[in-house]
């Protein structure tokens, strides 16, 4: 198998301009679950496959479908899964496909999973998060990159090409062999057929197709099973439709049979599997069969004889605006090949992406650029970046003064339509002069944001001199770039070929801001210019402080110098050698670092996790000591040597040879003193036994005599004790004998006990709970014995199963009043966690002490590094909610009975046991009254529910806080609210947070949308959302909300309701967004586009109805033909509508429609007047289709003049018959237009148009029928 290494890219990552290779992603990240992504024919599974064949014995490798069916697993470190789109694409149910799949892989144990999927197929933070929530960790998602041009030219020579510079230099721009599978299908061509032209990718897959061979070389021979081109794309195309609209995976006999027919008969089905189209009955490649499928749609009913209409074609794929995600791919061929405008303004992006641009001459591409533009109004975050390749072949010159127009539009409309024609212009590789001179105005305009001028810089290809000109304005200070986009872009842009190693360090040095990500591209440094680089880092890094200089080394470049210290390490024995790397280290450590400062590696590397650098490192780590000891010897005047500190010479690892190392440096020829030295500081570093005792005393004691140290060494292994250790030593003494006069005293004591007495006796059982009731370091030893504690436990585990101690301390009143602080509650508490393991309830009569015990539990449930009793999760509920309100009952009357009228009453119908443990757990703190802590506690418990007039009671007893949230409540509680402040915001926030969001998680809830957007009022400016680092205030927690966590968990019908009160400021493409992907999910979620196999094949030969949806259009489709024909005819077709010269009324109109309709349609449809009548006492038309019954449209029908026109969509056709709970969700309002009324036919349907609510927009049609004479 032919193999190069691919790129990635992480996503959601600082890291995104960085390219990994698949072996680094696998052994670097710290993620137990990867997900590859990939566009069709990326390679998704050839890196898995390529890796797993070199690391048999690591990594077990299975398709998705069978790791989940046939139950495989894996008892190796690593697993990866191929295939998650090809599963997902044959289930009923989609996006249960990922929690199926994340509940078998958190039963895995110490295993990494790798998981492939094509990236059109993956359902963005949905399926991220739904994998998240079923694994318990962390989900890395890393995507495929296109090839660049230098594996292009490294395939084609593996492929054997001739002349690969200029077979690749003349496809790469094109757009063609930007990923594997199309590079290998254009190589054959080539190789076959060099004199081939191919200029689109729709011509590839053409070509490729159409040359398809026989797999059985003798049927190839003979000439047998030969198959026309037409043929080719004819029966290949219709098995594609049902493998894409029918999951019709694998077509074996039984499959063939059912879908054969005289028009597709057996025989040549059968050829057509013997292609290489089909590997063992299945297509070869899913992006082949999307092709072969859009193209049959698009060329055999679209634009043939067969003529279904486009919007039957469309109702296959959709019965919305959104395409479902498995069929975008299919959708996007379609609407290339078919170039139809209708088509294509539903999915126009997803076309462009993965379509084929080359098809469509300028005006259409300007159709579609203007649809992409209005696409970005309520799809404004669309753009996945580093599609650049994928839109190569759509700029023409003659555009330009079109782009100019739309890049202007671009950046007043602050969504992805600007990335999306930047990387239109930047797939180009001729740009025209006039929009080259626009982008380098806006370059300069410092109204446009940062993070687009950027982009802007990566167009400019072969502009050098113009980007160093930027670069120096930056530097100058003529140009402000204070968040760094620009030089990244432009460095990024123009290193290591125009600005190099020898003058980047200028432009490093002016970054403001610690990026992580940024200066990636310094990674191109060849190695040996890089210590130079590192230098001049470090040197522009010292800053003065405090008097002095002290090294701070950026984010942005710190990856850098961390990586090419870890580099120069990493080249011991190969590229450098010990003595060459200490220089380098000594050199910069020397000049930058102070003395107990440390270089920093790169020690995140995936070089270092797998350990096989471990023995070099140590190796390395030996020798740099001796030349650091070395070293130390040899400076001058020195009373002191810093053996020790080689720790901060070189951190990444300690030598494991200083003993030995230091010995070898005694010497004759040295001093006494540095004999001395060097002896003593290698005895701290001698191995030792067990017991911590040296074990090469005998060299020791040899090498102490012959240098004259034996002194030196006797005082080292038995030092003499000072006045200070021996007094130590006596109080230890006095210590020891002390505890064990106690030990033995209270021995005496409790041995003189009996059990019961005991159990009695209160001081006992105190004295003992005590050390059982914190948990810290076991201290009983000093005071009993373990026979003695274990006696004691026992007893005090039954203490409240025996006669109580002062039974009238032990309720709740005793505790409402005093709370649970008293060494009594302490006792008992103790003993109730010593039976957690016993099933105790049943066994404690006393229904008194049975409550005080439950709400003693509760109540020190929160309390810190104590023994835990589980007593209050084990009691029935009924119990547990009785209990809580009668203490709290008692909590307001003791202590806030000022305020018991408005709070018993809620308390009273609440149920919930977790909110009214928030009640019952009110305490003062913060120097906040037990009062107003409670009011807290009410407000956040019950928030939305409280009334009106409650609430103005409540203020007036509430402190300066919870007067702020009572003000925001009001709010919503019915009373006016001019100004809804931020610390109002902040405040509905704490009460949103408390409990588990309980007050916000709820639906439905009328008041949800409303209160977020008055929150989102209050944060209204893009300074008040800004991210902070460090240390979060309430207001930076509350705006983080807002920014990253409500519009995940609101309904699509709640974001609907809050793009009404956001039409345009900062909040309203956050709202687009969501809406977006949201009915995305939902279109993926109902599995939409996946039809019984002869409902789609009655489809294709008989145009057979599908759907509902499709029945809809259908109905809409003849309606609008019968409308037509009448509009067009002479007066004897509308004098039906007249009797004379005056037009008939409502009902008879209808049943004139109702004669046409049967006459034509009678023999599929049954049409019906209802036997419901609506408020205008006539009866309206119902549809139903015969051959599915449930299949059903509803006509309402008005006159023009009718009183109730422009009322009549909603308040008749929706409200009597599209309701959700009907079973009709499609419907028709019809117009008998006479000209009685002033407005014109076009006005007219404009307004009516204007009254469909968005969520009917797809489900109902508006068809006006001109009667006029």
């Amino acid at each position: 198998m032919i193999y190069i290494d691919l790129y990635l890219e992480k996503l959601d990552s600082n890291e995104q301009s960085k390219q990994f290779q698949f072996n680094e992603i696998v052994e670097q990240s710290q993620a137990n679950v990867i997900v590859i992504l990939g566009a069709p024919g990326s390679g998704k599974s050839s890196i898995l496959k390529n890796y797993q064949e070199s690391n048999k014995e690591s990594v077990d490798m299975y398709n998705v479908k069978n790791f989940i069916e046939l139950e495989k697993t894996t008892t190796k470190p690593i697993l990866f899964l191929d295939g998650l789109d090809e599963f997902r694409n044959t289930s009923n149910d989609k996006v249960f496909v990922i929690e199926k799949l994340g509940s078998k892989i958190s039963s895995l144990s110490n295993t990494k999973v790798v998981i492939s999927c094509r990236e059109m197929d993956w359902y963005g933070e949905d399926d991220k998060n739904a994998l998240k929530d079923e694994v318990k960790t962390e989900v890395e998602i890393h995507r495929i990159l296109p090839l660049n041009y230098s594996q292009q030219l490294e395939l084609a020579t593996k492929m054997e090409i001739d002349d690969s510079e200029k077979f690749v230099e003349s496809l790469s721009n094109k757009g063609l062999i930007n990923n594997p599978l199309m590079f290998v299908m254009m190589s054959k061509l080539y190789i076959e057929h060099p004199e081939f032209k191919i200029a689109s990718k729709s011509k590839l897959y053409r070509s490729s197709i159409k040359n398809v061979r026989e797999h059985n070389r003798r049927y190839k021979q003979n000439a047998l099973n030969i198959l026309d081109e037409d043929e080719i794309f004819k029966f290949g195309g219709y098995l594609a439709t049902f493998y894409i609209f029918s999951n019709i995976d694998k077509f074996d006999e039984t499959i063939l049979e059912r879908v054969s027919n005289i028009d597709f008969p057996l025989d040549k089905l059968h050829t057509i599997l013997t292609s290489k189209l089909f590997i063992e009955q299945k297509f070869s490649h899913r992006t082949i069969a999307e092709f072969l499928a859009g193209n049959y749609l698009a060329s055999d009913l679209l634009n043939n004889s067969v003529g279904i209409d486009v919007k039957r074609i469309k109702s296959l794929f959709t019965d919305s605006d959104k395409i479902p995600t498995e069929l975008r791919g299919t959708y996007a061929w379609l609407c290339s090949i078919s170039k139809n405008h209708e088509l294509i303004a539903v999915d126009p992006y997803y076309q462009a992406i993965h379509g084929d641009n080359a098809l469509f001459d300028i005006e259409q591409k300007k159709e579609i650029l203007l649809d992409i533009r209005q696409y970005s109004q309520t799809s404004p975050y669309f753009y996945k970046f580093n599609h650049n390749l994928d839109l190569q072949g759509f700029y023409d010159v003659s555009l330009d003064d079109f782009f100019i127009q739309e890049l202007n539009e671009a950046v007043i409309l602050n969504n992805h339509y600007f990335y999306f024609i930047c990387s239109v212009l930047d797939g180009s590789t001729v740009l025209g002069d006039n929009i080259r001179a626009v982008i380098k105005e806006k370059i300069f305009d410092k109204s446009i944001p940062d993070h687009y001028r950027d982009h802007l810089i990566q167009i400019l290809n072969n502009e050098d001199d113009f980007l160093v000109e930027v670069l120096d304005k930056i530097k100058n200070n003529e140009l402000d770039d204070e968040k760094d986009y620009l030089k990244e872009a432009l460095l990024r842009k123009l290193y290591p070929t125009v600005i190099n190693s020898k003058n980047v360090a200028q432009y490093l040095q002016l970054y403001h801001g610690n990026t992580i990500g940024h200066c990636f591209f310094l990674d191109d440094t060849p190695y040996v210019e890089q210590q130079r680089l590192v230098d001049e880092i470090h040197q522009f890094s010292l800053i003065q402080k405090y008097e002095e200089q002290q090294l701070l080394i950026h984010d942005s470049v710190k990856h850098f110098v961390d990586l090419y210290f870890l580099s120069t390490v990493l080249k011991f024995e190969e590229d450098l050698n010990a003595k060459e790397i200490y220089e380098v280290l000594k050199y910069f450590k020397s000049r930058y670092y102070k003395e107990y400062e440390s270089i920093d590696f790169d020690r995140f590397s995936w070089r270092l996790k797998d350990g096989q650098n471990d023995e070099k490192i140590q190796k390395l780590a030996n020798e740099l000591y001796k030349f650091y000891v070395q070293d130390e010897l040899e400076r001058m005047n020195k009373d002191r040597f810093n053996f020790f500190n080689f720790q901060y010479f070189f951190r990444l690892q300690m030598s494991n040879n200083s003993y030995e190392t230091l010995l070898s440096f005694i010497s004759n020829t040295r001093n006494y003193d540095t004999n001395k030295l060097l002896f003593l500081d290698a005895i701290s570093y001698a191995p030792r036994d067990d017991e911590k005792k040296i074990i090469p005393i005998v060299e020791l004691q040899a090498i102490a005599k012959e240098f004259g140290i034996e002194q030196d060494l006797e005082m080292k292994l038995n030092p003499s004790k000072v006045e200070w250790e021996i007094k130590s030593e006596k109080r230890r003494e006095e210590q020891r004998k002390k505890d064990q006069e106690e030990i033995k005293a209270n021995e005496d004591h409790f041995d003189g006990r009996s059990d019961e007495e005991i159990q009695r006796s209160f001081n006992d059982l105190h004295w003992f709970s005590k050390f059982i009731y914190f948990k810290r370091e076991k201290k009983e030893s000093k005071f009993i014995t373990q026979k003695t504690y274990k006696r004691l436990k026992e007893i005090l585990g039954e203490v409240i199963l025996n006669e109580l101690i002062e039974p009238e301390l032990l309720t709740i009143q005793q505790l409402a009043q005093k709370g649970n602080n008293r060494n009594i509650d302490k006792v008992y508490y103790t003993a109730l966690a010593l039976n957690n393991d016993n099933n105790i309830t049943h066994k404690i009569k006393n229904d008194t002490f049975l409550k005080y015990l439950y709400m003693t539990s509760i109540l020190s449930s929160h309390i810190g590094n104590i023994i835990k009793a589980n007593f209050h999760e084990k009691v029935d509920t009924t119990f547990a909610i009785s209990t809580q309100k009668e203490y709290i009952r008692i909590l307001i009357s003791t202590h806030i009975s000022e305020i018991e009228n408005i709070i018993v009453k809620y308390i009273k119908n609440e149920t919930d046991v977790k909110s009214l443990k928030i009640l019952t757990m009110t305490n003062t703190y913060n120097q906040r009254s037990f009062r107003d802590s409670f009011i807290d506690n009410f407000l956040s418990t019950f928030n939305f529910n409280i009334s009106k007039e409650d609430l103005i009671q409540l203020k007036s007893f509430a402190d300066e806080s919870n007067k702020t949230t009572i003000e925001a409540l009001e709010c919503f509680s019915g009373k006016e609210c001019e100004d809804f402040s931020m610390a109002m915001a902040i405040a509905i926030h704490s009460v949103f947070s408390c409990n588990k969001f309980r007050a916000f998680t709820p639906y439905p809830n009328p008041k949800r949308a409303s209160v977020i957007s008055k929150m989102m009022n209050a944060f209204n400016t893009e300074e008040s959302i800004k991210d902070v680092n460090g240390i979060q205030s309430s207001k930076n927690i509350c705006a983080s909300f807002l920014t990253r966590d409500v519009l995940k968990v609101l309904k699509l019908e709640e974001c609907k309701e809050l793009l009404k009160e956001h039409k345009n400021d900062i909040w309203s493409n956050q709202i687009k967004h969501a809406i977006d992907e949201k009915k995305q999910a939902k279109m993926d979620s109902q599995g939409y586009g996946h039809y019984p196999l002869e409902y789609v094949k009655n489809f294709l030969l008989k145009q057979s109805i599908v759907s509902e949806k499709d029945f809809f259009e259908d109905v809409c489709i003849r309606l609008k033909k019968l409308v037509l024909r009448i509009n067009d005819s002479r007066d004897e077709e509308k004098d039906k509508f007249y009797n004379l010269n005056t037009s008939k009324d409502e009902n008879a109109c209808r049943n004139i429609l109702l004669n046409d309709l049967k006459l034509l349609y009678e023999h599929e449809w049954l049409l019906t007047r209802e036997k419901h009548e609506a408020n205008d006492k006539r009866v309206d038309l119902n549809i139903k289709y015969k051959n599915h019954d449930t299949y059903e449209v509803q006509i309402e029908c008005k006159k023009d003049k009718n009183k109730n026109l422009l009322d009549g969509i909603q308040k008749q056709l929706i409200n009597q018959y599209l309701y959700s709970s009907s079973s009709v969700q499609y419907g028709i309002y019809l117009i008998f237009y006479f000209g009685e009324i002033k407005r014109t036919p076009e006005k007219l349907l404009t307004e009516l148009r204007t009254r469909i609510p968005n969520h009917y927009e797809n489900k109902i049609e508006i068809i006006l029928l001109d009667l006029r004479k």
